[in-house]
């Protein structure tokens, strides 16, 4: 869950949904799971413990699990490097997988910057509109960019995100991190895009941006 999504991993609870008490352990063995994040992961994660005792008494334990935007996690024992999918685990991931797994993270930490320096002005207005009316969408752009993580709200305003900027900024739009070069081209008939009147404009969401897009500079 660290290198997909994050999420929350409840231990005492078959996926059947029986409770299996984890009253039942010795205290030595329900310690061992209180550390199981210390022991066995590297680096050090971001996952906090709570611990639930339901209304017949038998108790269970909840990790919560932080998505980290640019960090990759591996186990300390023999350094694999797990991805959650769905409702089951995939690895060990090898050398290719891992290196994807770290550019993804490297463009999402990216895209997620809020740049309190971009002036909305830049944007492109049909564009925006366009896809307003993709998403169905009653109400305003700038709403709507909140709800879909493309922007923030803060001391009252409404501020972008690199994900907003790279999709509906005028002109040929170029991005550079320490970490990473991305360059979006905006072209029409492409089954990445989807069209709407004149203006065509990537639909997809900023975690479906996972891989290199090549074209032409």
């Amino acid at each position: 869950m660290l290198n997909a999504g994050g999420g929350t991993l409840v231990y005492g609870m078959h996926d059947s949904g029986t409770v299996e008490d984890l009253s039942v352990l010795s205290p030595r063995e329900l310690d061992e799971y209180r550390k199981l994040v210390h022991d066995f992961i590297h680096p050090p994660a971001n996952i906090d413990l709570e611990e639930i005792f339901l209304t017949d008494g038998a108790l269970i334990f909840l990790f919560h699990v932080d998505h980290d935007y640019e960090r990759l996690f591996q186990r300390k024992d023999n350094e694999a490097v797990y991805l959650r999918v769905a409702d089951s685990n995939k690895g060990p991931e090898n050398r290719v997988e891992v290196k994807k797994l770290e550019y993804n993270k490297a463009i999402r930490s990216y895209e997620d910057e809020v740049r309190e320096d971009f002036d909305p002005a830049d944007f492109d207005d049909a564009v925006c509109e366009a896809y307003r009316k993709a998403m169905h969408y009653v109400g305003t752009f700038e709403a709507l960019a909140v709800k879909r993580n493309l922007a923030t709200k803060r001391n009252g305003l409404i501020v972008f995100k690199n994900a907003a900027i790279l999709l509906f900024a005028i002109g040929a739009i170029q991005a550079a991190s320490g970490a990473v070069g991305l360059k979006l081209q905006i072209l029409s008939n492409s089954t990445s895009l989807a069209s709407c009147g004149a203006h065509s404009f990537l639909s997809v969401d900023r975690n479906e941006l996972e891989s290199p897009m090549l074209g032409g500079s």
